[in-house]
């Protein structure tokens, strides 16, 4: 296997293709009317342009009707746009000789070769930058020095300014100009979530420190066991409720700005239109053919009633692994159950260690392991399921993993917020005896909120620990 690097510029000196760029203003009627509309919004909404979002196929000849980006010396492809130019290239070309029959091979390109072995991976190189180790006369071998900067704008060099450090905000537009509109979506999505979870938090704090306050007015014991159950009950107090209903309608607010901000940005990048033309996955094929009235070519497809059929052993794993994270839940009852009434008997000690920690550290490890094997699980269903795009397959891979994560990470949450008080019934839990029932605490004082807060707790730390040490504390 080798690897294969292509330095990006090879695309200034092939053919472009269908590759839109926006172009200078043009006199459109249609194009004119929704300008007009954009800037009546724009008295509302501060964020959208007065431009009409006009592209086209990018060709040479007409270079002077295409638009440039944010700096006025620079190239019409520009970084980000070029490595993608290579990749479609380089994915879409022929390797191989035609077939007898004349036919083209349906499996060609880049991809193909990674897929089947022939490369270990292909990547784009890096532009060349004025922050390097090496200066820019020992990468370009000219008699220039440092200080007459590059032929276009230093793209590396402006993120190392506005962004990857202490208290500076990333520029999603340089974001995309480098990387690519696919990671300039992620981290809009990411700054966009930020900015919103500052309500959640200080309305959260807020009824926290209220219900603190609250416990402690209408307490008169200060002892640290005391403190230590105050504590653990002020999440649930009179405002926990309102607190509740907030966060729902936030949630609600967040998504219908996000679907907006992306929206707009997709538009304003020239992307929304990308599930249209995106090429075929190398690992798709198909099994029959049909002729295509547009592109008049003669294509492979996979027929619906098949993938229907793998649909359905799809579902039927995924309630076969909802089925195993309900046999853990019980398990974890049963074992916590045991361990406070037949071992621990009124020892609030050995009943704090195994029937609230250990018991919420076996649920958590629980959730990750099945979360793990559900996933490997998931992906090689996805793979056998043939989608012909990747975002159909990106797309079909989250349904399966958010099904399955809502319910292993939420079952026992749902369990403990409105079935543990006293599950069991008169004959116990499994009918093994009326004193083995599973409940929040004594008579006088039964709080399943404060035991939800800390297994919630527990859950949030222990549970994304693991991707923490490897992304972070290993490195």
């Amino acid at each position: 296997m080798a690897t294969l690097i292509m330095p990006y510029h090879i695309a200034l000196i092939l053919k472009t293709g269908h590759l839109d760029i926006p172009k200078l203003n043009l006199n459109n009627p249609d194009e004119e009317e929704e300008a007009m509309i954009e800037k009546k919004m724009k008295k509302i909404f501060k964020d959208i342009e007065t431009t009409p979002y006009v592209s086209a196929p990018f060709q040479r000849d007409s270079i002077e009707l295409f638009k440039r980006r944010e700096y006025d010396d620079s190239p019409i492809l520009w970084s980000s746009i070029r490595c993608l130019l290579v990749y479609n290239i380089l994915s879409n070309i022929n390797i191989s000789r035609y077939k007898e029959n004349g036919e083209i091979p349906e499996k060609i390109g880049l991809t193909y070769l990674i897929m089947v072995g022939a490369f270990k991976d292909g990547f784009c190189l890096h532009d060349p930058s004025t922050g390097e180790p090496v200066s820019l006369n020992e990468l370009r071998g000219r008699n220039q020095s440092l200080d007459d900067g590059l032929p276009e704008p230093d793209l590396r060099r402006v993120l190392g300014k506005k962004w990857g450090r202490l208290c500076r905000g990333s520029s999603i537009h340089d974001i995309r100009n480098y990387f690519g509109e696919k990671i300039a979506f992620y981290f809009a999505w990411v700054s966009t979530l930020m900015a919103s979870l500052w309500i959640p938090a200080i309305l959260g704090l807020g009824v926290f420190i209220y219900g603190v306050c609250d416990r402690l007015a209408e307490s008169e014991d200060r002892g640290l066991k005391h403190l230590i159950e105050i504590v653990k009950s002020s999440s649930d107090n009179d405002l926990t409720p309102a607190f509740a209903a907030i966060i729902c309608l936030w949630g609600t607010i967040f998504m219908e700005v996000w679907k907006r901000k992306q929206i707009s940005l997709a538009r304003k990048w020239h992307v929304d239109n990308f599930d249209q033309v995106e090429s075929d996955r190398p690992q798709f094929f198909g099994t029959k053919r049909e002729f295509n009235r547009f592109t008049r070519a003669s294509i492979l497809y996979y027929p619906f009633h098949k993938r229907l059929m793998k649909y359905m052993l799809s579902v039927s794993v995924l309630l076969l692994m909802v089925m195993l994270v309900f046999i853990s839940v019980t398990s974890v009852i049963l074992y916590r159950v045991y361990m406070t009434i037949s071992f621990c008997f009124d020892n609030s000690g050995c009943d704090l260690l195994h029937g609230t920690i250990i018991a919420t550290l076996l649920n958590t490890f629980s959730i990750m392991i099945l979360g793990r094997i559900y996933e490997y699980i998931a992906v090689k269903l996805t793979e056998w399921e043939n989608h012909q795009t990747q975002s159909e397959y990106n797309d079909a891979l989250v349904i399966k993993l958010f099904a399955f994560q809502f319910a292993n990470t939420y079952a026992s949450l749902f369990y403990t917020a409105f079935f543990r008080q006293d599950f069991g019934g008169p004959k116990g839990i499994l009918g093994l005896d009326k004193k083995y029932t599973d409940n929040c605490g004594s008579k006088d004082n039964e709080n399943c909120m404060s035991l939800l807060s800390f297994q919630l707790l527990v859950l949030m730390i222990v549970k994304p620990f693991p991707k923490f040490a490897k992304d972070v504390i290993f490195p």
